[in-house]
């Protein structure tokens, strides 16, 4: 059977015949699939796409999740699926990185004086749950499934290292719900450019053995090894420098491409297998602050992304507001597992 977002792909083709991308540096056309109000806090930092097609997208300070069934005509509608208690918006993080489980429940990862951790959002409608333990995790941000069903988690602060540099680290939920920290060390930390305890280690992915990491304030992204025993190797470093500063959330291609959305930046990347960078679509094809991207698995396209919109708290112009997106990557997509 086809997933629902594969003939979503089709019919967005047809339409970037007749739209081309406004960027010239830019290779990828970009059409928006829904906006969002500003003014009720959607705004949306994670995202995530089931194997049916619905996106799944998280309301940062609101702590809720959304879900968005993007073939759902022009004007999708846009269904809260559940909030974690506790979170609040005026001072906390909140509901940031998702990705979905073997089972279908989609997993969130929570910054919060009083719901940290991971959060669990049950596929039936029951109310989320924490994941026992996770609270432990130091700054939870990026999230990712290995295909045993072990769950990797990006904590973007583990405070200092011993050389006295902010770290960073990997933490493991494995399938019988053991929770370890796998790693920490100063290359996965941050460097305070953003906040006090730094944002290091965010979008993580996994594919053959092998985690991939984006590293925000070091504009960086790292591989690291994942033994058959369940050990990290050492991380190194695929591609870095200023075109990398302000990455986020990635997504993964079956060409062994990855796709990088460098928030503060306003702009998605593809790195290729070579560690080269090319600019896929910016802020003149309406990117604004973009966090995530996500492909639907098992299809030929497009690379979801979204719209944080939170360039105004950083003095940034106002941008094209918060938003899921679409870019047309001609790429085939791989599960974020």
């Amino acid at each position: 059977m086809i997933p629902r977002a594969c003939t979503l792909a089709a019919v967005l083709a047809a339409l970037l015949l007749v739209s081309p991308a406004s960027s010239a540096a830019a290779s990828g056309t970009v059409t928006t699939i829904v906006e969002f109000d500003t003014s009720a806090s959607q705004l949306p930092e994670g995202l995530a796409v089931d194997r049916g097609g619905d996106a799944f997208v998280s309301f940062a300070p609101l702590g809720q999740l959304a879900e968005i069934d993007v073939d759902d005509g022009p004007a999708p509608s846009v269904e809260p699926v559940g909030s974690v208690p506790g979170v609040a918006p005026a001072t906390d993080l909140g509901l940031l990185g998702l990705t979905i489980g073997p089972g279908g429940d989609v997993y969130g990862a929570v910054v919060s004086a009083a719901a940290q951790g991971v959060w669990r959002f049950d596929e039936d409608g029951g109310a989320p749950e924490r994941v026992p333990g996770t609270e432990a995790i130091g700054f939870p941000n990026g999230l990712a499934f290995d295909p045993d069903g072990n769950l990797f988690v990006a904590s973007s602060a583990e405070g200092s290292a011993p050389t006295g540099a902010m770290s960073g680290g990997i933490w493991r939920v494995s399938r019988d719900g053991a929770i370890e920290r796998l790693l920490v060390d100063d290359v996965l930390g941050g460097t305070g450019a953003l906040v006090p305890t730094g944002v290091g280690a965010n979008g993580i992915a996994y594919r053959d053995g092998l985690l991939y990491v984006t590293n925000t304030e070091k504009g960086a992204l790292l591989s690291i090894p994942v033994g058959r025993d369940g050990s990290l190797g050492e991380p190194t470093v695929v591609a870095s420098g200023a075109g990398l500063v302000g990455a986020d959330g990635l997504a993964l291609d079956s060409h062994g491409n990855v796709y990088i959305a460098v928030i503060s930046q306003s702009k998605v990347v593809r790195v290729a297998r070579d560690g080269a960078i090319e600019p896929i679509a910016d802020a003149s094809d309406g990117l604004d602050w973009p966090s995530s991207v996500a492909f639907a698995p098992g299809c030929d396209g497009p690379l979801y992304a979204v719209n944080f919109a939170i360039g105004g708290q950083f003095g940034s112009p106002p941008g094209a507001g918060p938003a899921l997106l679409a870019i047309d990557v001609s790429g085939r997509g791989e599960p974020m597992r």
